[in-house]
């Protein structure tokens, strides 16, 4: 009988260690995240934006080919979430390159 009290409160003396750790570290641990945290946002300003034009037809499904406006570099592309074509010539928006390909979508400069 004294060996299962013994363990009962040895597992809940490591229960409440637990307990009271979470509850000084995680607030502190918040804290320091938001004072630390340089990324106030996850978007992109319109300077930061990465257009291309499209060089080679970019049609549903099938691979066309963009230039970056900024760098020069070429890239195959494919559309991202879009089910209409972009035409040679068009400037376009990279979303993401993944294994080397570029998901582009259209990009109209508003002035």
């Amino acid at each position: 009988m004294n060996q299962y009290l013994m363990i009962a409160l040895i597992i809940l003396v490591i229960l409440v260690i637990f307990v009271l750790i979470n509850l000084i570290f995680f607030p502190g641990m918040a804290l320091f995240n938001r004072l630390t945290d340089k990324n106030k946002t996850n978007t992109l300003s319109n300077e930061k934006l990465i257009l291309a034009r499209c060089t080679q037809r970019i049609r549903p499904e099938k691979l066309g080919e963009i230039q970056v406006i900024d760098s020069g570099n070429i890239f195959p592309a494919q559309l991202y979430q879009q089910t209409e074509s972009i035409e040679v010539g068009e400037t376009v928006l990279i979303i993401q390159i993944v294994d080397g390909i570029a998901s582009v979508a259209t990009y109209q400069v508003d002035f």
